[in-house]
């Protein structure tokens, strides 16, 4: 099923999970949205293990919001007391919870997007009339952001190399190195970017004023059903 729906398509149901994500508040109702985007994924073939990789990191900022949510939210309970200050809350945690939902939400519709070859994506776009100056943007910089992750790691691993471990320093110091690290990651990333322009130009973008494309993307049965299953689903969700 991965290979055959349109990439319209699932940049359609992308955009049902990311809003769905977005405007419910509740636990449950966040849960059952990211059940059925989990569902999605499971259909279109998605890398739950690198997905698990992107968002582990994650867990630790999670602490974090429950911790702020708890301090500066008075409505709950109190599950975690320190001389008399309520540091965890029920409530607290709850929202901690639906923050965290939201993310794997977002993170699914991302990951469903990349079932797709970038250059179908980018037709998706086109076809969708989405000026096609403003799509290849766009599907440039989601080529960049692992690339632009990738070089970051890089430069963690090398100061690691020269015997420093980031996880010892205080927090001034860690806050000092990575606005050290900002300026190597601009240059690069505006080198990158030179190096891609002139590229781009040697090739003769936006030489005419209108592109043609030798593929054209095209409706199946398959898409049409997929599309109805989807409106019914999230239609549901938003009723009940």
């Amino acid at each position: 099923m991965k290979s055959s729906v349109d990439p319209r398509i699932k940049i359609f149901i992308a955009l049902c999970l990311s809003t769905s994500g977005v405007l419910f508040t509740r636990v449950d109702k966040l849960l059952v949205i990211l059940i059925i985007g989990v569902i999605y994924g499971l259909c279109f073939n998605v890398q739950y293990f690198s997905v698990y990789k992107r968002i582990r990191r994650y867990l630790q900022l999670f602490i974090v919001i429950i911790i702020i949510q708890s301090i500066f939210n008075h409505d709950g309970q109190a599950v975690l007391t320190i001389n008399g200050f309520a540091l965890l809350t029920d409530e607290g945690i709850i929202r901690g919870i639906s923050y965290l939902f939201r993310i794997y939400i977002i993170v699914l519709s991302g990951a469903i997007l990349t079932t797709s070859n970038m250059r179908d994506i980018l037709q998706a776009f086109i076809q969708l009339k989405l000026p096609y100056d403003i799509a290849f943007m766009v599907a440039i910089g989601i080529k960049f952001m692992p690339l632009l992750v990738e070089e970051i790691q890089n430069i963690f691993t090398s100061i690691q190399l020269r015997g420093i471990d980031i996880n010892m320093l205080s927090i001034k110091k860690r806050i000092e190195i990575v606005s050290y690290l900002f300026m190597p990651v601009i240059m690069n990333t505006l080198v990158r970017a030179k190096k891609l322009a002139i590229s781009v130009d040697a090739r003769g973008f936006r030489a005419y004023n209108k592109r043609t494309s030798l593929r054209q993307l095209r409706i199946k049965h398959i898409d049409e059903v997929v599309f109805f299953v989807t409106i019914v689903v999230f239609s549901g969700c938003i009723y009940f």
